[in-house]
């Protein structure tokens, strides 16, 4: 006999593209700056000396 409801685990696909139909809301730049000073950057050579490390190696 034919189910006359759909079950539960059974729903329709959702449409993936519904979500962006709308866009968000837009976010002020004034809120878009760093509240916070940011970290020193990291040191490149992370404390190696290469003209030191070349003078070991080849002087």
């Amino acid at each position: 006999m034919p189910e006359s409801e759909p079950r539960e685990d059974e729903a329709a696909p959702v449409d993936p593209r519904r979500r962006w139909r709308t866009l968000p809301d837009p976010i002020p730049v004034e809120e878009l700056t760093a509240s916070h000073p940011s970290h020193a950057p990291v040191d490149p050579e992370l404390g190696h000396d290469a003209n030191h490390e070349w003078m070991l190696r080849y002087g």
